[in-house]
Order: structure tokens, then sequence, then C-alpha cells
């Protein structure tokens, strides 16, 4: 396009970097990535890393072309200085999540409190790690019988196709082998509508891709007013539970580990009876439907017209 029209002016707004630090940080490790679809294998590393560094070199070529960037987090922004340099100037604008439709949610409806509902919501995908979701969960209620009595989970996502339905009977099977099938449900392809019920009725929200570079699912969750346990890394981290952890409210959870999951789970969901604990739940979920706000329809239309 410059070559084409070298006079005009060029903007991006980029959601998900074709190549980052992280995605070569992440070359010969166990952890999956959105680019491994299941293979493995010395041949597969190489070629792997032969793309990426093929890739970054094009990529910053393309990037040092713009004249200015948008970009939808603060991990984005910092990965895209790594490729493109210093000199496209990037900033930050955080994507239209559909806040206003959930936020119509009762954060406690007067008949009947949330229910000890837990659940994930995010595509059938290895790189959605929803096998530690699943593990931590069966750690939650082996550790913390008492405040795991009546709970269940949702594992809720879309299924494109037969790899992705692969992996999804593929954690039934998990589940069967940890013991908890009884208590955990799949939800596959679901309209927006049977998900909006769901969130209705949730306690706790589940999410653990690492190094995800928005995470528009956690935003949801906060709009229902359940409370996040989201992975401490990507935009998560750095945008939007993260922030809200250095003041005096906290929107929600951020771990790593299985344990930590677990651990979180046992803070989310208090024993029955615990009023100080639930008093404390109830606040942190009206801070993140407040929080979420920063990330709607409105506020992404009001900054997209003051830089135009």
């Amino acid at each position: 396009m410059r070559l084409l029209v070298p006079h005009a002016t060029l903007l991006a707004y980029t959601h998900y970097p074709t190549i980052s630090t992280a995605m070569i940080g992440s070359l010969g490790t166990d952890r999956p990535t959105v680019h491994d679809a299941g293979r493995s294998g010395r041949a597969w590393l190489l070629a792997k890393r032969a793309y990426f560094y093929l890739c970054w070199y094009l990529y910053g070529l393309a990037g040092r072309c713009l004249d200015a960037s948008l970009v939808n987090s603060t991990w984005t922004r910092d990965h895209l200085r790594h490729v493109w340099g210093p000199t496209v100037p990037l900033a930050i604008v955080y994507p239209p999540c559909a806040v206003a439709a959930l936020a119509r949610v009762p954060l406690a409806a007067p008949a009947r409190a949330r229910r000890r509902l837990i659940v994930s919501l995010a595509q059938f995908r290895p790189e959605k790690e929803q096998d530690k979701q699943l593990a931590a969960f069966a750690q939650f209620v082996a550790d913390s019988p008492k405040r795991a009595d009546g709970a269940t989970l949702v594992v809720a996502g879309g299924a494109r196709h037969d790899l992705d339905w692969a992996r999804v009977h593929q954690l039934e099977r998990l589940a069967d082998d940890l013991g908890i099938r009884p208590r955990v449900t799949f939800l596959v392809n679901a309209p927006f509508d049977e998900i909006a019920e769901l969130l209705s009725n949730a306690a706790v929200g589940l999410h653990t891709m690492w190094n995800e570079h928005f995470g528009i699912g956690v935003v949801e969750f906060m709009a229902a007013g359940v409370v996040p346990i989201a992975h401490a890394s990507g935009g998560p981290l750095t945008d939007i539970v993260g922030p809200s952890l250095a003041t005096d409210e906290p929107v929600g959870f951020l771990a790593d580990t299985v344990a930590e999951y677990a651990a979180a789970l046992a803070q989310a969901l208090p024993e029955e009876g615990d009023a100080r604990a639930a008093r404390r739940i109830a606040a942190m979920r009206a801070a993140a439907r407040q929080r979420a706000h920063l990330f709607s329809d409105d506020v992404f239309a009001e900054q997209i017209s003051s830089m135009l």
C-alpha cells in the first residue's frame, strides 16, 4: 500500500499480532500455542522456527510503513514495539465487548442468590487449556469439600471442526479420569442467549489461556457480575484484572498453576454462612461490572471517533 499510494496516511488496528516475542519464546517449550494444532517433533519445530523468523522480518517491514497503529491491549503494544521498533506510534484502544447486554443481568436476584456454578467460556482449542480448568476444579473439590459442596462446572465454547470436537471428547475423558464427570457439563456451540442465561446464574468464570492478547471472555464474565479467575499473563494481567489488584476494589483473581486456580476457587466460593466473605465477593462482583464498562461498544466508538 505504501508503494502504491506513497502519500496516503496508513493506520492499522491490531488485535492479534502475526508474530510476537512470546511466540518466539515458546519455541521448544511444551506449552500449546495457536499455531500447533496438535503437531510435534523436531522437523516441525525447525520448520516452525524458520517460519516464525521469516514472519518476524516481513511483519517488521510492514509495520514500519505505518504512520500510526491502534492496538487492543498493553500486551499487544509492548510486543509490537519489539517487532516494529520505536518509530511507529502505538495507541491502546480496547476492543468493543458485549457489555451492555450482559450488564442487564441482576447482580443478585431477589428470589435467589447466584448458584455455586463455575463457568468457562472459550473455543475448544489446546491453547485455551481447558484441561487445566478440569484439574483445578478436581483439586478444589478434593482440598475444600465444604466450599465445593454443590459446586458444578460448565465448560462452554465453540467447536469449528473435527479437531475441536476431538478436543471436547478428550476433555470429557479427562473429567472421567479425574472423578469429576458428574459435576461437569460441556456446552458446545451454544447461542448467545443461552450463554447470557448461563452467566446470569454463574458465580465464577475461569480463563486459562496463556498470553491471550486481550481476553474478551474475561470482560464478559465481569459485565455479567461473574467473578473472573484469569491467567496471570497477557491482557487479563496488564489491562483487565491486573490493574484492579493494586486498588481497594479488586475485580477478580489471577492464577497460573493448577494449585493457584484451586486456591482462587476456594476464595471465590466461600462457605455457606460466611457473611463477611459473601460481602467481599459481592463487592468484587459490583467492581467487576463497573470496570467492564471501560471495554464497552460506546467507549470504543468514542475513542475511534476522537482519533479520526
